[in-house]
């Protein structure tokens, strides 16, 4: 592999004995002479983020047809800091191309630069050029909230809340969620523990054993060197007043869009008498309806929490909280919603148009050592036959010794008189074979939830796959024979 070092040399490695050695070999541009090749790069222009990187392709292309020395490619002035090149190939012989990659690190100062590109061989230079703008990536940053930011309970009971996180700037990263400041009979749970905003994780709160009060719990959002807090505050009741617990079961439940589910809502009293609790529901999605019947019970008793979602609604995870509260005391639960993506039914698979390409016509006429756009053209369509052996590189609308080879072995193929030339009977050939209208219709079976299948959907599923097969293996059947392969 070759980089470029400076404005007079080049970096190679050396493999030897299980060892990679450096060397910079001088690269020697005499003076300028009238130059036998040229160079020109496409695209002309590129833009890179700091610590990501660019291509463009370098066409290097012989003014005569017989020149065909190698010339060897570089970088004729220094980089700006942070921004390195490398070429693939770093020399080729007329007509050929290189690949030149433009390296940004993270500390490339942000801006427009040109990069000059120069090709010598035996005493002879040519120049062009590469723009890139160089920008920098907006630094990632987010908010924390809670929707319920206080609660109480009693020693063996559990709290929820549900701690959202939304991007502001940047590239989404993964943020850890942990908790301080809570006493030692209090732990606290995330599910999930991380995540990538936007994005929820319900709170879990148990408690086991601590002295009756409040206590300040700090909820932290760790991306790097990046921390946002919220603070929960938690009423820890002492067993002598009136108190209650509340839990759901099931605590989770999955379905698809459109469809319902119902969940049971427990209150059970532990101390003191009886308060009627009232019940509401936090954090409710959108696209979703919501209801808790009853809305209010005296413990012991039971609600039901029914949801039901329209096709609006997100295929993800969406954490809920139930909230219970009486006479000054407010209890929660966490129940997590999952929607998946329906299984698409067979009339719901739509039918997806493919146009093959189409190229002009060839008119011609054709000689040899031409430049024209119906020279780039033909050698398009020598390109489509892999038989030919005609590579994309080559297509530089010049009709030289690589293009003359290319077109007698299609005559020879196709029992043309071989001259080498794309007279009348080849163009007339090459057109019936490549010149392609129309369009063909293959129906294209979406992609589908598996795993959620039932075996027999699964079974209606693997018909529908095998049949559509089969009508893109007899289509595909029908164009090579239709260009004689």
């Amino acid at each position: 592999m070759w980089y470029y070092c400076s404005m007079k040399t080049i970096l190679k490695w050396y493999y030897f004995t299980g060892v990679f050695l450096a060397v910079l070999l001088p690269l020697s541009f005499a003076a300028a002479q009238t130059a036998s090749f040229s160079l020109s790069v496409y695209p002309l222009t590129s833009t890179i983020a700091q610590g990501g990187q660019t291509s463009t392709s370098i066409n290097v292309t012989g003014i005569t047809d017989a020149y065909n020395t190698p010339v060897t490619l570089a970088v004729s002035q220094g980089l700006p800091a942070g921004v390195w090149v490398e070429f693939n190939p770093w020399a080729c012989s007329p007509p050929c191309n290189s690949i030149m990659v433009v390296h940004a690190d993270a500390t490339a100062p942000p801006g427009t630069y040109v990069i000059p590109i120069i090709g010598a061989a035996v005493g002879q230079t040519a120049a062009t050029s590469f723009t890139i703008t160089i920008y920098a990536l907006p630094k990632f940053d987010y908010s924390i909230s809670l929707t319920s930011s206080r609660g109480s309970a009693a020693t063996g009971e559990r709290v929820d809340t549900t701690l959202n996180l939304n991007q502001l700037s940047g590239t989404s990263d993964s943020v850890v969620l942990s908790a301080s400041g809570q006493p030692s009979g209090i732990s606290v749970e995330f599910n999930p523990v991380s995540c990538s905003p936007p994005c929820s994780s319900l709170v879990s709160f148990n408690i086991s054993s601590v002295t009756a009060g409040t206590y300040p719990i700090t909820l932290s959002a760790t991306a790097g060197s990046l921390t946002k807090t919220t603070t929960y505050d938690l009423t820890i009741l002492p067993l002598s007043l009136a108190d209650f617990s509340i839990s759901i079961s099931p605590s989770s439940n999955t379905i698809m869009k459109k469809e319902s589910v119902n969940t049971l809502i427990n209150l059970t009293r532990l101390s003191g008498t009886s308060q009627n609790v009232n019940l509401a529901v936090v954090n409710q999605p959108t696209s979703a309806s919501i209801q808790v019947s009853p809305s209010s019970c005296q413990p012991p008793c039971n609600a039901v929490l029914s949801i039901t979602t329209d096709e609006n609604i997100k295929a993800g995870n969406y954490p809920i909280v139930v909230l219970g509260y009486a006479g000054g005391i407010t209890k929660s639960v966490g129940y997590n919603l999952i929607i998946t993506e329906p299984v698409p039914a067979v009339s719901q698979i739509p039918a997806m148009t493919f146009t093959p390409q189409t190229l002009p016509q060839l008119t011609g006429p054709f000689s040899f050592g031409m430049r024209s756009e119906q020279v780039r053209i033909l050698q398009q369509y020598l390109n489509t036959d892999d038989s030919i052996g005609f590579p994309a590189s080559s297509i530089t609308g010049y009709y030289g010794p690589m293009t003359r080879a290319a077109v007698a072995g299609f005559q020879a193929k196709h029992n043309i008189e071989q001259t080498g030339l794309a007279g009348s009977i080849t163009r007339a050939k090459l057109n019936a074979l490549y010149g392609l209208s129309g369009t063909q219709t293959v129906q294209i079976q979406p992609a589908a939830n598996v795993a959620s299948m039932t075996e027999a959907q699964k079974q209606v599923l693997i018909q529908q796959l095998q049949q559509q097969l089969a009508i893109l293996t007899q289509q595909l059947q029908e164009i090579l024979k239709a260009r004689g392969r």
